[in-house]
């Protein structure tokens, strides 16, 4: 069933389509004008790395940009850009699974930048409150949700806060 699926996804059909997808705007970019001299050769090229299971993702290139500040930006080649758009996980999602990505909550970042999950943000090495969360639990902490609150924090890397709370609590500042 799977082998089946591949075979579609890196199908002859697929690669010329991936192809028209991707150069729309950037037909005149020399990277893409090379590649097209020979785009029936270089797309059954690729057919046959990925046929054959020897696909490489090849090297960035590597340059400046200024917009208005210096940027240093790594870009793939054609190939493997082309590569992305034939692999669109919402693609496959609703070609075979007949299930659709809800537009307004799909977020790609960094992993570095954290997931926002239930009041938490998970970072690749810790979990910590959300700023949100913090200044609410702040503003509506009172003796009888102190426990709870203190209960939220158990589970993120809350020491600061929690330690905060109860330096509050001994100066009686919550409960006025």
């Amino acid at each position: 069933m799977y082998y089946d699926l591949f075979d579609g996804i890196i199908s002859l059909e697929n690669l010329f389509l991936s192809w028209k997808k991707f150069r729309r705007g950037k037909h005149k970019k020399n990277d893409v004008q090379i590649y097209k001299r020979h785009l029936e050769d270089n797309l059954f090229s690729l057919y046959m790395e990925f046929k054959n299971k020897t696909y490489r993702h090849s090297n960035y290139t590597s340059f400046y940009i200024t917009d208005p500040k210096v940027r240093h930006i790594h870009k793939a080649c054609v190939k493997d850009e082309l590569l992305a758009l034939i692999l669109r996980i919402e693609d496959f999602l609703e070609k075979h699974l007949k299930l659709k990505l809800h537009p307004d909550k799909i977020i790609i970042r960094k992993l570095n930048q954290g997931i926002d999950f239930l009041g938490y943000e998970i970072l690749p090495h810790c979990r910590v409150l959300r700023t949100k969360t913090k200044r609410r639990m702040v503003r509506r902490i009172n003796d009888r949700n102190l426990s709870s609150y203190l209960g939220l924090l158990k589970h993120c890397n809350g020491y600061k806060l929690r330690r905060e709370i109860y330096a509050r609590l001994t100066k009686n500042q919550f409960f006025c």
